[in-house]
């Protein structure tokens, strides 16, 4: 009896790692991860869809039902994801970007009714950054930004500080000569972020450069270059460093995932053929068993006769 209880507790192993283990190939594949990025993309358009009335009075109830359906796949998307992971579920929560993504779905299932059409909105739109986790090279370039901020919070000390000292100084020179754009100091904030961007900044310069000549065209030519040319571009060889140094961060990921992928596999065969084993030699110790009640219930036999 216990070599039977063994025998269905091994078949039932079998069974559930065979199964994670198929759960683990789908969760991979290609073609699942493109189908699944199909649908953000599909139900991104039948939110966009949905904010027309005239759309929505002719297929609302076709994107309403759609809506569900899509839903309903990304919840089974999760399933699938987390059994995939066998017999320990919770190792699917150690990445962070599955944690978004899990809050994000979670977040969708809230049963929120048709009390708020726009937090209703708000909620399916939230799938629309599944791509961020969907797409690695999307997830790349956002891991980029997040790496970048405590350096570009440094060169945006420095633009505030730029910012400050040229407002102080066309407030000084150019108060008189072109009060509309440096009457006081918050104004020329507003003057000098205009000519950052280059819209329109030789208007900008003109009633100041009517009474001050040479210093007008100085001043401006100055703070375009410190502005333009060197702090923004400060902004621009922070980011693209911080993406180059995620970008060999994720391949090393993807390595490693590989690696790690592969030794599951192998250690799900390695399993599979212990378990084998010890089918075998429980089934052989069953037929030695039923050979050993057959000669019993024969010698029984014999006896009574």
């Amino acid at each position: 009896m216990f070599c039977i209880l063994q025998q269905n507790t091994v078949f039932q192993q079998v069974k559930f790692m065979t199964f994670s283990h198929r759960l683990r190939r789908i969760a991979d594949s290609k073609r699942f991860n493109f189908f699944i990025v199909g649908l953000i993309v599909l139900t991104s358009i039948f939110i966009g869809m949905d904010t027309y009335p005239s759309v929505k009075e002719r297929i609302g109830g076709f994107l309403e039902l759609a809506d569900k359906i899509i839903l309903g796949i990304f919840v089974l998307e999760q399933l699938i994801r987390i059994g995939a992971e066998g017999n320990k579920p919770w190792r699917y929560f150690l990445d962070p970007w599955n944690v978004f993504d899990f809050i994000i779905i979670t977040i969708c299932l809230l049963p929120l009714g048709q009390s708020s059409v726009a937090v209703v909105r708000l909620v399916r739109i939230l799938r629309v950054l599944r791509l961020l986790k969907t797409i690695p090279r999307l997830r790349m370039l956002v891991q980029g930004m997040v790496k970048s901020l405590s350096s570009i919070f440094y060169v945006a000390i420095l633009l505030i500080v730029h910012f400050y000292l040229f407002s102080v100084l066309g407030v000084s020179f150019f108060h008189n000569s072109d009060p509309g754009h440096f009457a006081d100091l918050q104004t020329a904030f507003m003057s000098l972020f205009q000519v950052l961007t280059l819209e329109n900044w030789p208007d900008v310069m003109a009633p100041s450069k009517a009474v001050f000549p040479v210093g007008a065209q100085i001043y401006f030519l100055l703070y375009i270059i410190i502005g333009t040319m060197i702090i923004l571009n400060l902004f621009v060889g922070v980011i693209v460093g911080s993406m180059a140094e995620a970008n060999e961060e994720m391949e090393k990921e993807i390595k490693e995932m590989q690696k790690i992928r592969k030794l599951q596999q192998e250690g799900v065969k390695s399993k599979n053929e212990l378990l084998m084993n010890h089918i075998e030699n429980v089934e052989k110790e069953l037929l030695s068993l039923k050979d050993q009640l057959a000669i019993i219930i024969k010698h029984e036999e014999q006896q009574g006769k």
